[in-house]
């Protein structure tokens, strides 16, 4: 029997395809599918015979499609009480985004180290699972973190609640930028907080890295199975001046904490306030010790300054050929990562056949969240005052690369300038600064005779080609127009009180921001002006949409926005304002007048941006 190779060959390839096919249906259901599944405990350590909770939320919007988490089996150090769900939608840019959250109630029951396996959730016959959690479970009361010297009351544990403070690097040479992150970590509500003791950070050369940033948006982390929102609350760039073991203090801050009421019997109920109350707490970073070293003496440059980072140097002049007492200009640029600020200004050598004058510096800093970047120029004014070829030697700047822990030297070659001969006029008198503006604009002091005619008009033409009669003319109805406008809109102002409301608005939200501006230039307390300040947006946002100005909530004013059509960038930046005012009114910290004034150009512009997105 003849077999043909044709047919095995189709036939392998069938079966590849089949293969191939089975295996892409079976993805499809993975890769279209948008389903995050997180699970999170309220305490990490528990006492025995304590209850806590593991909850499971599932987001995406895919999650109502989902079935319902299973959950591993713990019966070996819990006891399953019950459980309960609940269901959050939002729509953002016209995006639909759903979370549904399970609660799984538990009693602990053993003692020791355990770990919540992995949850696994259904959709579309393909397996979510989540990451395992660990719990521990002593007897008696837990013991709690004790790094904060502040005692905690009203069922407020130290996790919930504490700032952490983290350096990039525990191991630094002189000069070399350590990034400091300081950030607030809390699962209760926290309604403002301020800075109340900066560090003492002597030895160290300090850059605030978010001085003129906006404030970054609070996110969500995950740390031993409990859920924390986190804000960043400073983040600087020390320098050390010094070598050897140095400390950076710790940061201090105040806030405020909004805790729920506890009911221990019915009267509480009727007598307590069913929002809660509000308590303030100091809370205090730990110290953080960094090892400095010494700048290595093997390989160092003898003109070495101190330059730490890496740096860049470039030199041009603005031409190569002159002439004798002609002006050139010399401009030399540093750039790159590192104190910049404390370097010091290139020094230039010329041949004696050129004069130089003093230097114009300007720098442009900027410090970012990845430490501080920038350059400075320096330019010179050089005068040749002998023909022939002229130099400007090389310029070196040898600087220290902390990564490759090596001395390297940016450097600018020698520059050549050919110098022709030109009028013979005082060769050797110095060029004052004056002379030499005026050989930069001389240009400018020959003015021409004027050839042309100009514009010219007839004498004598008719009345009626003349703008002022037309003027005369159409006044009375012009006046008439606008007096009926005025009329109509008085009316409807006395008619309409939604109308009038909207109309003053602007009016209202500037008398607030003038005094809120006087209150400034006043240096009053910092309370008063954030006062006015929120009185301004508050009260806009209330006229605009015809609310009641005492029982706003941001959240509802964010909704109604967006149902009027306002960009979701002008409602986050007017929100924002509110959020800053309501912590800062309430903020023991002070606020230099720079960082008001900023903020209340911000407001204005927060105000002036609403007020046109909801007018178009």
């Amino acid at each position: 029997m003849i077999l043909d190779a044709n047919y095995f060959r189709q036939t392998l390839i069938k079966r590849a395809l089949g293969v191939l096919l089975a295996e892409f249906l079976m993805l499809v259901p993975l890769l279209s599918a948008d389903l995050s599944v997180k699970t999170f405990i309220d305490r990490s350590i528990v006492s025995a015979g304590e209850n806590f909770t593991l909850s499971v939320e599932l987001s995406g919007t895919d999650a109502d499609e989902a079935a319902a988490p299973e959950v591993p089996n713990i019966e070996e150090f819990a006891k399953y009480l019950g459980s309960g769900s609940s269901t959050n939608l939002q729509i953002v840019n016209g995006q639909m985004s759903q979370t549904r959250t399970f609660d799984f109630y538990f009693q602990a029951k053993a003692v020791g180290k355990f770990e919540i396996g992995a949850v696994t959730v259904l959709l579309d016959g393909v397996e979510h699972r989540s990451e395992p959690i660990q719990i521990e479970i002593v007897q008696g009361r837990p013991q709690r973190r004790s790094q904060q010297p502040l005692s905690r009351t009203n069922g407020l544990a130290e996790e919930d609640l504490f700032l952490s403070a983290k350096a990039g690097k525990k191991e630094v040479f002189v000069n070399e930028a350590v990034i400091v992150t300081y950030r607030i970590y809390t699962r209760v509500d926290v309604s403002q907080y301020g800075i109340s003791s900066l560090p003492d950070n002597s030895g160290f050369w300090v850059e605030d890295l978010l001085r003129d940033q906006a404030p970054a948006q609070p996110t969500n982390e995950m740390i031993n199975g409990l859920s924390y929102t986190v804000a960043t609350i400073k983040k600087a760039a020390l320098f050390p001046t010094t070598a050897g073991e140095k400390t950076i203090e710790p940061l201090e801050i105040e806030c405020a904490v909004r805790l729920k009421p506890t009911r221990r019997s019915v009267f509480d109920d009727f007598f307590s306030n069913p929002f809660g109350r509000t308590v303030r707490y100091r809370l205090k970073s730990d110290p953080i010790r960094i090892n400095v070293l010494p700048l290595p003496e093997e390989g160092k440059p003898a003109d070495f300054s101190g330059a730490v980072g890496n740096f860049t140097l470039e030199g041009k002049v603005d031409k190569t050929t002159v002439r004798v007492n002609d002006v050139a200009s010399l401009k030399l640029t540093l750039r790159g990562s590192g104190n910049i600020r404390t370097l010091p200004n290139p020094e230039i050598e010329v041949s004696s056949g050129l004069e130089t004058y003093d230097p114009e510096v300007s720098e442009n800093v900027r410090a970012t969240a990845d430490g501080v970047l920038g350059s400075r120029t320096s330019e010179w004014v050089v005068v040749p005052r002998v023909p022939g070829k002229q130099t400007i030697k090389a310029v070196r700047l040898p600087y220290f690369h902390p990564r490759d822990r090596e001395y390297k030297v940016a450097l600018v070659d020698e520059i050549v300038l050919d110098v022709k001969p030109g009028a013979d006029l005082e060769l050797n008198a110095p060029l004052s600064r004056a002379a030499k503006e005026q050989v930069r604009f001389i240009t400018e002091d020959i003015r021409f005779i004027k050839l042309a005619p100009g514009s010219l008009k007839p004498l004598n033409s008719p009345v009626f080609r003349n703008p002022a009669f037309w003027g005369i003319l159409l006044f009375p109805l012009i006046g008439i127009s606008v007096a009926s406008l005025y009329s109509r809109h008085r009316r409807r102002l006395e008619a309409d009180y939604a109308y009038a409301r909207s109309r003053t608005a602007g009016k209202v939200a500037k008398k607030h921001l003038a005094k809120a501006r006087a209150l400034l230039s006043a240096a009053e307390d910092q309370q008063d002006f954030y006062s006015e300040c929120e009185r301004a947006l508050s009260g806009f946002a209330a006229d605009k949409l015809n609310m009641a100005r005492a029982g706003i909530m941001t959240e509802n004013v964010g909704r109604l926005l967006e149902t009027r059509g306002v960009a979701n960038n002008v409602i986050e930046d007017y929100l924002e304002c509110l959020r800053v005012c309501n912590m800062k009114r309430f903020s023991p910290a002070e606020v230099d007048s720079h960082e008001s004034e900023t903020f209340l150009k911000r407001a204005e512009t927060a105000i002036q941006q609403l007020d046109e997105a909801i007018s178009t």
